[in-house]
């Protein structure tokens, strides 16, 4: 008779958790887009951050070629530094 109970007591849990599992999945949909989108916007400011980056040293290493003097390209032929 105890076995019946205990079956019993199962089939209303089994019966109250799929009553809630459209719930249960509602939630984790939630939570793996905003996972999506947190992920997305964090790869999108690394993107910006990384080109504006790459933008400024390229600028200074082009006004630093240009604004040497003369004598620096004349005293170190192409492909040679004597540093």
């Amino acid at each position: 008779m105890a076995r019946k109970d205990a079956n019993a007591s199962s089939t209303i849990v089994d019966d109250d958790m799929m009553k809630k599992r459209p719930v249960y999945i509602f939630y984790y949909s939630v939570l793996i887009i905003a996972l999506f989108v947190a992920v997305l916007l964090r790869t999108l400011g690394y993107y910006r951050i990384c080109m504006a980056t790459s933008y400024n040293v390229h600028e200074r290493m082009l006004a630093s070629i240009v604004r040497s003097p003369m004598q620096f390209f004349e005293a170190n032929p192409v492909g040679w530094f004597n540093l």
